[in-house]
């Protein structure tokens, strides 16, 4: 049996400062790239939240208002008027 030839690991303070600056400058690009995108989809992500809470603003009127007509409907008449929601 012979044993596959594995290179040894290179400790960071053997590697050359090239190599160093190299790995250190690759992780730096990747962080900035990542920085980008986040600011990128910031505008795009608050749009959709406020999008959604108007929706639900939106309905919560709309329903509040067909509640209040249903009870100035119910209140000529005469009836009992009670209001949920």
């Amino acid at each position: 049996m012979t044993r596959q030839w594995q290179p040894r690991e290179i400790k960071d303070s053997e590697k050359p400062i090239s190599e160093r600056y190299r790995l250190i400058a690759k992780q730096w690009a990747d962080a900035d790239g990542a920085a980008s995108l986040l600011e990128a989809m910031k505008s795009t992500t608050l749009e959709l939240r406020k999008s959604a809470l108007i929706g639900k603003a939106i309905w919560r009127t709309t329903r509040r208002n067909a509640t209040l007509s249903r009870a100035h409907l119910n209140d000529r008449d005469g009836s009992k008027v009670t209001i949920s929601g």
